[in-house]
């Protein structure tokens, strides 16, 4: 039988504190950490030296690396957990380096993933890593488009004029895109026209030809998306693997399979790309994704909130494990573990590649005021001892090469202790 590994991400701070407990009493073995940046004059991996990272000191650095030396020795695994297509700083004030909406807005929170500068910048961050510390791998977050959860129109992202343009290289038709992205936008404020697949409980076969006959544009995006976001993965794993060598890992965080793929990423393509795949099965998340969009929207088209979240229930398929569910009630519960094993049956069937799958749980109680949402998130209704060790029994059952905990810092410890021991029993 294959070794199961239990990783999670943490931090240094509570690393620091005490890492010898995370193996001795949590077993666990793969670290998902973040380690600052150390440039000095002869990095060469910068050609616009304009976009350079801030970096720690000199001491800072060594003390960093005699950490993570230390920390090896100990027995764990390093991953470096890198952020893609996030906004850093230096960078969310130059708006030609920006993501830019259908509707023509900057968004300052993502960069635009066709921009050559911003590649550029991204490969750079990726060779420093690996140039200045010994990890074994890297896990790459945020490797795809916008979700929902950002809101109605950050969603429609990117729009500008570098992505025109990459839809039109990979053989898309930019305009068509545009015009039929935006007709289906005028189609989703039609109140009979949402109803009609929350009373019909889904979209039929037929459904889905109709809105593909009549906006071919519309689907041709999410293809833009899904293709572009293979490349780039495709790109970035031949790069780690020639800097880090054979035996270094490449990982990739994704969305749950009720999401992914709206935000161009595949788990098919993904198997035959990196070396885990890491899905994010968080059962609160997996129905909060749609919250943003659904009140941005319906403050636009006059719809309710309710009608909107039904909608979204229903065709992503979210209603079958818990019925139908009002805008209050999802952003204050979550889905039950049964949505888990779904979305592990769903997995394994894409898993054509082969990657080792460490899906990604989290692991504490959630209570707060969502940046985008502007409202309150929770899942204290649901999410108790019990339930994470049901969703670990159920990756068990599933097959699952490696489990990571995510938010281990805020976690119960104690329930931490007795999931290690679900998980290697």
């Amino acid at each position: 039988m294959m070794k199961k590994h239990l990783g999670s991400f943490i931090s240094l701070k509570v690393l620091k504190e005490n890492y010898r407990s995370i193996i001795d009493e949590y077993k666990i073995d793969t670290l998902h950490i973040h380690l600052p940046y150390y440039i000095d004059d002869q990095n060469p991996y910068y050609a616009d030296k304009t976009l350079i990272p801030k970096s720690i000191t000199y001491d800072e650095y060594k003390e960093n690396v005699k950490f993570v030396r230390e920390l090896k020795d100990y027995g764990f695994k390093i991953y470096i957990a890198y952020p893609v297509f996030v906004s850093h700083e230096g960078i969310n004030e130059r708006s030609e380096l920006l993501a830019r909406t259908l509707f023509g807005k900057v968004y300052s929170f993502r960069v635009c993933p066709t921009n050559k500068k911003i590649i550029e910048r991204i490969i750079g961050d990726i060779r420093t890593i690996i140039d200045i510390y010994d990890i074994d791998g890297i896990i790459l977050d945020y490797i795809r488009f916008e979700s929902p959860m950002a809101g109605f129109e950050n969603f429609f992202m990117c729009f500008c004029d570098n992505c025109l343009k990459e839809m039109e290289r990979k053989g898309f038709n930019p305009k068509r895109i545009v015009s039929d992205v935006s007709k289906f936008i005028d189609l989703l404020h039609t109140e009979d026209f949402v109803k009609s697949f929350i009373n019909n409980k889904g979209l039929a076969v037929v459904d889905i030809l109709e809105i593909y006959d009549n906006y071919p544009g519309l689907f041709e995006w999410f293809r833009f998306k899904k293709e572009h976001i293979e490349e780039i993965v495709k790109m970035l794993t031949r790069i780690m693997k020639n800097d880090g060598g054979r035996n270094f890992i490449v990982g990739a965080n994704l969305l749950s399979p009720w999401w992914s793929l709206i935000a161009g990423q595949s788990y098919s393509s993904f198997s035959r790309i990196v070396d885990i795949i890491e899905p994010m099965l968080y059962a609160d998340w997996m129905q909060w994704e749609g919250l943003t969009a659904v009140k941005e929207f319906s403050s636009i088209s006059g719809l309710s909130r309710d009608l909107l979240t039904n909608f979204y229930f229903v065709i992503l398929g979210l209603a079958y494990f818990s019925g139908l569910k009002s805008f209050d009630e999802v952003r204050l519960s979550s889905l039950g573990v049964e949505s888990i094993n779904y979305s592990m049956n769903k997995i394994n069937i894409w898993n054509v590649g082969g990657a080792k799958i460490w899906p990604v749980l989290m692991v504490n109680p959630l209570d707060f005021i969502h940046k985008f949402l502007n409202e309150r998130l929770s899942n204290k209704s649901t999410m108790n001892k019990e339930f994470l060790l049901e969703s670990v029994r159920i990756l068990k059952e599933n097959n699952a090469d490696g489990l990571v905990f995510f938010m281990f810092d805020r976690g119960d410890k104690e329930a931490l202790k007795e999931a290690a021991k679900v998980w290697f029993e």
